[in-house]
């Protein structure tokens, strides 16, 4: 356990930077059509591109901003409790997941959510028995 105190933490600027990561994830889980980042890309890249020919079921991302959420969520909530390297190691664990998505178009939570998927976990829904 951390030998800090409860206020401490709450002020550490790490803290409070994933805090604002966690809440700009809660925003594209909660809405994701007003979320900051969608507005930047209907707005600036958008109107540059060609028009689609089809579009991305948005499930996927949505879960991912979801995955993200939790794991923020978790490393914040280790951190106020004092477990220590709970910050850093939630930190970097979004932001591989981000670099990823950004660089090789990879997106860990859209291939965690097709897995759970194909599982039959989310996604689709059971036919009731009649």
């Amino acid at each position: 356990m951390s030998a800090a105190p409860l206020w401490a933490r709450v002020v550490d600027p790490g803290f409070l930077l994933l805090l604002v990561i966690a809440l700009l994830f809660a925003w594209g889980v909660v809405s994701p059509r007003t979320a900051p980042w969608g507005v930047l890309f209907r707005r600036v890249v958008q109107p540059r591109l060609a028009p689609p020919t089809e579009f991305e079921d948005p499930r996927p991302p949505r879960f991912a901003q979801g995955v993200g959420l939790f794991v923020t969520a978790v490393g914040l909530l280790l951190h106020l409790a004092g477990v220590p390297w709970a910050l850093p190691i939630a930190a970097a664990m979004a932001f591989v997941a981000a670099f990823l998505n950004a660089v090789f178009g990879l997106c860990l939570g859209c291939q965690l959510y097709l897995l759970l998927q194909r599982a039959g976990l989310v996604g689709r829904r059971r036919p009731s028995a009649v």
